[in-house]
């Protein structure tokens, strides 16, 4: 079921409506609405494939550019639905063959898509947040959008990945929010066995490929070599490090990275271009590599401006707080703008972490391993999500769909969940919604702190990041949020009544386990 009909986005779309297509999105239909989401969506993917394209990125959408990035999107509409909407084919709304279909695809597109885009997605990187979360959000979410290269095919035309993604993944390896475990995890990874490993598994290596590895195979064959390389990422080191010092050493570390991932690359030898790898990543050096300013000719007095890598508009907390600021404040839930940006932040990164794991579970296991490894606690112990193979690694007993966030209508505020049915059906919104609370709580624990271990505290923010909103009205007054605690009281009431002699039941163990942990923290505190 689509569920964003009632998202902060739609009473604020007529902020970036021109006079001239103002009368057009008056009165919006359901259908309107999903039409209008679709070619957001599409467009959004599009222009990071249109970037791999062009070989470099963009800091705005500027008159000259709109009809050659519009045709790039038409031209290659099928491919980046299907990407975008995992191959359901259910979810492409237009017929670029149709004159009409494309005369509406062009219209939502100039009239809301572009508008939209160079007012809120391009970000300033002084403005931009350097907290982890942001950090590995930006992260997980490049690494989703330059996963596929729609321009590069192998001989058979399958899509492959694209040539920035194996600097993105050795940039998750390492794990650039923690400088000090970063060398021990780039060590405990890159090793001469695991290497070899991959060389001699899985697809064959063309005689060009194996020529152009050789000074790889010749570093990691001198262990002393191949410390030296290693050593350089130890955090004293690598804190006196210039931006394109550190570039140029991740991206050495990558090429490895590459050859773990060479099942989905046509071939190791087109995956190779330091320069035109730097291109791609330019925009996002500052916050990714930690260093605010790059020391480079290509620095101006202008601003530097990066593509979020992910679409906000129907949880963007600026609009949240430009929203509810409206009404009176006696009718308003008390709320903080910062801790509204940091909790959907929190939320979406561990989201963008599980469904990445789920990917690369399937392309490239050895990766998906490590990082479930250095995660086992949560994702393991805890939430079981994964367990043990037999034949070593891990076997995940989820996919990535099964953590979509969802949003919540006006309809589902007013469901009643007080008994354990909710956690039977997989489309309940709240079912979905514990989920990703337990999610955020096992892999991100102290975000807790910052709630005052309060269940309903932390349900509040999700529901006003992902639930619904209406232009002239607000919703969330304190009476909803207060009828809102009494059903989580009921919740918390039918759980116990039904497992008594084991509160814990590993039935609930993915959406209720944590969040009922944390209940019986604060009540142990009072």
């Amino acid at each position: 079921m689509w569920n964003k009909q009632d998202t902060i986005f739609w009473t604020q779309i007529e902020s970036f409506l021109t006079e001239k297509n103002h009368d057009n999105y008056k009165k919006i239909s359901l259908e309107d609405k999903k039409r209008i989401d679709h070619v957001f969506r599409i467009t959004f993917f599009g222009i990071f494939q249109f970037e791999l394209f062009k070989g470099k990125t963009i800091q705005s959408i500027s008159p000259e550019t709109v009809q050659e990035i519009l045709s790039y999107l038409i031209k290659n509409y099928q491919e980046l639905s299907c990407i975008v909407y995992h191959y359901q084919k259910k979810e492409i709304f237009f017929d670029v063959q149709n004159a009409e279909d494309v005369a509406k695809i062009s219209n939502i597109f100039e009239n809301l898509v572009v508008p939209y885009i160079n007012e809120y997605s391009f970000i300033d990187v002084e403005k931009y947040s350097f907290q982890n979360n942001s950090k590995i959000l930006l992260l997980l979410q490049m690494a989703f959008k330059n996963k596929w290269d729609i321009n590069c095919k192998d001989d058979l035309g399958n899509i492959t990945n694209s040539q920035i993604y194996p600097l993105l993944i050795t940039l998750l390896i390492m794990d650039i929010t923690n400088l000090d475990k970063m060398y021990t995890r780039i060590k405990t990874f890159f090793t001469k066995e695991n290497i070899m490993k991959v060389i001699i598994s899985g697809r064959e290596l063309s005689f060009k490929e194996t020529e152009h590895i050789n000074n790889l195979l010749s570093l990691i064959q001198d262990d002393e070599d191949f410390h030296q390389f290693l050593v350089q990422f130890k955090k004293d080191i690598w804190e006196e490090m210039e931006t394109e010092v550190r570039f140029k050493l991740v991206y050495q570390l990558s090429r490895f990275t590459s050859i773990f991932l060479k099942e989905k690359i046509s071939s190791l030898v087109n995956q190779e271009s330091e320069l035109e790898t730097w291109d791609l990543f330019y925009n996002y050096a500052p916050i990714l590599l930690g260093v605010k300013t790059i020391n480079t000719s290509k620095i101006s007095n202008e601003k530097s401006l990066f593509l979020l890598p992910f679409l906000d508009k129907d949880f963007n907390s600026d609009f949240i707080y430009k929203h509810l600021k409206k009404f009176k404040p006696e009718i308003n839930q008390e709320f903080n703008y910062q801790q509204l940006f940091n909790f959907s932040n929190s939320l979406m990164a561990c989201n963008s972490f599980i469904r990445l794991i789920c990917a690369l579970n399937k392309d490239c296991p050895i990766i998906s391993d490590f990082l479930i490894d250095n995660n086992k606690l949560a994702l393991v112990d805890t939430l079981k999500l994964f367990e043990p193979s037999n034949q070593g690694g891990y076997k995940s007993n989820i996919s990535w769909s099964d953590f979509e966030i969802p949003f919540i209508s006006k309809f589902d505020l007013k469901e009643q969940f007080n008994d354990l049915k909710i956690f039977e059906d997989k489309n309940n919104v709240f079912c979905n919604m514990f989920k990703n609370l337990s999610l955020m709580l096992a892999l991100n624990p102290e975000i807790i702190n910052k709630f005052d271990y309060s269940f309903s505290e932390i349900v509040k923010y999700y529901i006003l990041c992902f639930g619904p909103y209406e232009n002239s009205k607000n919703i969330f007054t304190k009476e909803i949020f207060e009828e809102l605690k009494i059903k989580l009281k009921n919740i918390i009431l039918a759980y116990e009544k039904e497992y008594n002699t084991e509160p814990l039941n590993p039935k609930f163990k993915e959406s209720f386990y944590l969040l009922y942990r944390l209940i019986i923290f604060k009540k142990s505190t009072k």
